[in-house]
């Protein structure tokens, strides 16, 4: 089989996509770091198809296979000559490589000026030395089990993580897969053979989480407690991690593989999202380093290992203290297809409860995940999808009742429906407003978690800080938190059936503005970004 024609072929059945020569070219030579495994492998299979060629037959089996070919014998020594110095050129990386010379010429180390115009491009000696190494496989690897060496490279093409589509909106969606953050590239090795590429949910993974319906801990929280934090400085990590998944657009992003997306950010966009009011670089580099090096090392247990949950992409990992503030970084975040739906957040208020108040800021994450769960707990259409996505306020627009309570059209009368029974569904419209008051309590209220002095402390704190001595102590300081916010505008007490619930705020949604009050929390800035 013709190279051109396995390369159509092999692509085709790995799902298709548009992949050349020049593409894979491209990754090399800009040092893409997902195409690093797949090149360490492509070395070792074409070493392995030399190791096979020194054996007994090795040879006389591709004289016979080159035999095959239309080529001339210029240019099966041309190839050759290509597969010889690919490996090399992989290697080193040198800026120029010497010219095969022709016939009755001495081999030069740089090309003449007459030649110059001749250099080959990696592309051109990845396309010739690419073809001699398929020639050999179709000798000597193919019969012998190997594995083609330039599948290794395709493979990496077309499951290499793509750019995320970045979220300039004041809010940002937390889609509800969050525990679908994979580690760089596909799972590798013999014990995670049974991993399928498609896979999202790490083992081990689940076991950590509580059920995503209960509501009682945002699940972003529960993985990073159960990681223990990235960190020693925990707060930070965990805010370096929410900066980074609301930066996805999650409406559009599309990954095309298991490799997830890339999200790229300046470190001046960074640190002004984790440090809001200004940062002293002398003193915020170290924290930040820390944190980025925690989550590169953090993991999820998985059968005598650890994996990443969130890769940090470059050799900018060590973040140097005179890091260019127009310096870029890069993360890599697994996005499951399709993801669209998750936690509301606004992302300037959590940057300043972040960096002003811990327990305000853990608060923040799990209540809108209570309100975003609350909202679509109205039951399932024909489709399975959730009803309804009205948040679910503390008090809602009072309609017109009579003594019965039941609702009223504009003439005064009780609405009733086909069978004669008084309707319930608030939003029908023939029902007017009640003249007399503005506001109603919201039934829809139920569907939130009553709070309990225990679930106050559940909400501010991770479940590993509180002992039974300290217990009392964190209640009052969780219950002066959430006072504090609805002081802040940040959230609405209500109370129902004699139990506190925690409603969001009037006005929130996608157009919620953050109260003024938020920025003054916390100490004044000492350096402005």
């Amino acid at each position: 089989m013709k190279f051109n024609d396995w390369w159509e072929k092999y692509v085709t059945a790995s799902g298709g996509g548009d992949c050349q020569m020049s593409d894979i070219a491209g990754a090399i030579t800009q040092s893409e770091l997902w195409m690093n495994d797949a090149i360490e492998e492509f070395i070792a299979r074409a070493e392995a198809l030399s190791g096979i060629l020194d054996k007994g037959g090795g040879k006389k089996a591709l004289f016979a296979e080159l035999e095959k070919t239309p080529r001339g014998m210029n240019q099966v020594l041309h190839l050759l000559w290509a597969q010889q110095n690919l490996l090399d050129v992989i290697k080193g990386e040198p800026e120029t490589w010497p010219l095969m010379p022709a016939v009755g010429e001495e081999p030069q180390k740089e090309p003449s000026p007459s030649r110059k115009s001749l250099i080959l491009t990696l592309a051109d000696l990845l396309t010739d030395g690419c073809e001699a190494l398929h020639i050999t496989w179709l000798a000597v690897g193919k019969r012998t089990g190997l594995k083609h060496p330039v599948a290794a490279l395709i493979d990496a093409w077309l499951s290499r993580p793509v750019p995320a589509n970045q979220n300039t909106k004041p809010t940002g969606i937390i889609v509800k897969e969050h525990y679908f953050i994979r580690e760089l590239g596909r799972p590798t090795g013999d014990d995670l053979a049974d991993v399928g590429v498609g896979q999202a949910m790490l083992p081990g993974l689940k076991d950590l989480l509580p059920d995503y319906d209960e509501m009682d801990t945002f699940p972003v929280l529960a993985m990073f407690d159960a990681l223990r934090g990235s960190d020693k400085e925990a707060g930070l990590g965990l805010r370096m991690l929410v900066t980074v998944l609301t930066e996805i657009d999650t409406q559009i992003s599309t990954p095309i593989s298991d490799s997830g997306v890339l999200v790229q950010m300046t470190l001046h966009d960074l640190v002004k999202h984790l440090w809001p009011k200004g940062w002293r670089r002398n003193k915020c580099m170290p924290r930040l380093r820390a944190a980025m090096l925690g989550w590169d090392h953090a993991g999820v247990p998985d059968r005598g290992g650890l994996r990443r949950v969130i890769g940090t992409v470059g050799e900018w990992i060590a973040l140097p203290d005179d890091y260019p503030l127009d310096g870029e970084l890069l993360f890599q975040v697994y996005l499951p297809p399709g993801a669209q739906q998750g936690a509301l957040v606004h992302r300037e208020t959590l940057d300043h409860l972040g960096a002003n108040s811990g327990l305000m800021y853990r608060a923040a994450l799990t209540l809108a995940h209570q309100w975003w769960r609350a909202a679509r707990t109205k039951g399932k259409g024909k489709n399975g999808e959730a009803l309804g996505t009205t948040w679910p306020y503390a008090k809602r627009p009072a309609k017109a009742r009579d003594n019965d309570d039941r609702l009223l059209d504009a003439k005064g009368d009780a609405i009733l429906n086909s069978r004669g029974y008084p309707i319930t569904n608030w939003n029908d419209p023939r029902t007017v407003s009640d003249p007399n008051r503005a506001n109603e309590p919201n039934p829809m209220i139920r569907y939130l978690p009553t709070y309990t002095d225990e679930r106050l402390v559940k909400l501010c704190y991770a479940a590993s800080k509180v002992t039974d001595d300290n217990r009392h102590v964190y209640q009052k300081r969780a219950l002066k938190a959430v006072h504090g916010m609805e002081q802040l505008g940040l959230l609405e007490m209500a109370v129902h059936d004699g139990g506190l619930k925690l409603c969001p705020p009037p006005g929130w949604g996608v157009n919620f503005q953050m109260p003024a009050a938020v920025m003054e929390l916390g100490t004044r800035a000492t350096r402005k970004i």
